[in-house]
């Protein structure tokens, strides 16, 4: 008795129809060339937090795509073997290394984790477009097909944060961070640690902790935020100095033109305070950042960050932050 197995394949397929074959590969051609310029070019120095994580899935776009572009080249023909697969996972390790080390000399540095992109959008050519597919046993493929997926999908993670939050802080505008998401402590950058905690006393409010150190310059950065803050006179921040002993703390605030420039100190916004023990509430001005910059007027509708930082400490301090927001009628 013969028994008929019928299964239905997850793949996708690629072949162009014979009608449109030259469009097809002008198009794949432009989308290849655009792609690998965009290795050497880079993302724009400033970017929302969303796009600089999506920037990196390039790396599996163009490496998915790639072999359908050289399967066009009659010398190689289409990968349907396993022999053929393999040579493509080496080209894509050395390709991929050639690539990172060519960035050094274009101002980016080698990453890892674009290698391991790299082979990932490989993965998803060669077990869900290329003909090499059906030729792997169908358990076999099947196995392989949801491991490229959760690799996908696990380097999808950071963008979908980054939206995430992105959405949270829209929603909660004018309240530039508050650490009442989880999700905030990625808006900050420190060359120290810095974490969220439960305030001492109220477990429930959540403040970011600064781990201040005897670097020259150390604290926190607000880098992303909305930034137009057009319509609000001033901003206000809450700072917790745990020792009875005072702390300096210098605020610095800049816009979208200055981070154009040499990033001069004259041409942002500059302010020292001083801490006393316990919370305090630092309110600034708006017009003060207006006009803060040498020769020019700062764009308070492109504002790009806020830093709150000591200088030259004898030894290591904590500061904490929380409610940082913008206020109008003060």
């Amino acid at each position: 008795m013969n028994e008929t197995k019928e299964t239905v394949e997850l793949s996708i397929d690629c072949d162009a129809p014979k009608g449109l074959r030259f469009e097809y590969r002008a198009v794949l051609l432009l989308i290849i060339l655009l792609l690998s310029a965009l290795f050497f070019i880079g993302r724009p120095a400033r970017s929302i937090r969303s796009f600089v994580e999506a920037w990196n899935l390039g790396h599996i776009i163009y490496f998915a795509l790639f072999p359908l572009l050289l399967q066009q080249i009659p010398s190689i023909g289409e990968i349907r073997t396993v022999r053929k697969a393999g040579v493509y996972v080496i080209f894509t390790i050395v390709y991929g290394l050639l690539v990172e080390l060519l960035q050094h000399g274009f101002g980016r540095s080698p990453d890892l984790g674009d290698m391991v992109r790299n082979m990932i959008g490989a993965g998803v050519a060669l077990f869900f477009i290329l003909p090499v597919r059906k030729t792997i046993p169908l358990h076999m493929l099947r196995a392989l097909q949801v491991a490229v997926l959760l690799a996908v999908v696990y380097q999808c993670v950071p963008t979908i944060t980054a939206l995430t939050d992105e959405f949270q802080a829209r929603r909660a505008f004018p309240v530039l961070s508050d650490f009442q998401t989880s999700l905030q402590l990625d808006r900050w950058s420190s060359t120290s640690e810095i974490s969220m905690e439960g305030e001492e006393g109220n477990p429930e409010n959540m403040i970011l902790h600064v781990r201040l150190t005897t670097a020259k310059y150390t604290g926190a950065s607000l880098k992303y935020f909305p930034g137009n803050w057009q319509g609000y006179d001033s901003v206000q921040f809450r700072v917790f100095n745990p020792l009875t002993e005072s702390l300096s703390v210098i605020c610095r605030m800049h816009d979208e033109q200055h981070e154009k420039g040499t990033y001069h100190a004259a041409d942002r916004y500059n302010q020292g305070f001083v801490l006393k023990s316990g919370w305090n509430t630092i309110t600034i001005d708006l017009k003060d950042v207006v006009h803060a910059p040498e020769n020019r007027i700062m764009d308070v509708r492109k504002m790009r960050n806020m830093n709150i930082f000591a200088m030259d400490l004898k030894r290591p301090r904590d500061m904490f932050i929380d409610d940082v927001k913008l206020l109008k009628g003060h």
